[in-house]
């Protein structure tokens, strides 16, 4: 009589099998996590620099009396509306004499700062505006 092999997987192998597979699984849910994290701090940072150029926009095209353009520190009060965080909008207006290497401008800085948790952020832009 012939002896029959027998085929197949020990319990050993298959709790092995389960927990590699669980490692690889558990790395891809914390990928995943991480992307999210990503994508979020991109969009923040994109409506930051959305609300910084229309800000210089704005300013391009007031004439040079305009009190937005009066050589001070402009601040919001309120975040500006629209936006799922608490944006908030100031810009300080510098008037630069004519020198050898410029004409006559405004130096103009505008930052836009926002809270996600307990951490703040900002973004700023240098622009002048030639007289």
């Amino acid at each position: 009589m012939a002896l029959k092999s027998e085929a197949g997987l020990t319990l050993i192998e298959v709790v092995l099998a389960m927990a590699i597979l669980s490692i690889g699984v558990l790395a891809l849910g914390m990928m995943q996590v991480h992307f999210a994290e990503g994508t979020a701090r991109s969009r923040q940072l994109v409506h930051a620099t959305d609300i910084a150029v229309n800000k210089i926009e704005e300013l391009a095209n007031l004439d040079e009396g305009h009190d937005d353009l009066q050589a001070k520190t402009h601040e919001s009060d309120s975040p500006l509306e629209g936006y799922a965080l608490d944006y908030f909008l100031s810009w300080e207006v510098e008037d630069v004499a004519a020198d050898s290497d410029h004409p006559a401008h405004k130096a103009i800085d505008i930052a836009v700062k926002w809270r996600t948790g307990s951490q703040d952020h900002e973004v700023n832009f240098h622009w002048r505006k030639g007289l």
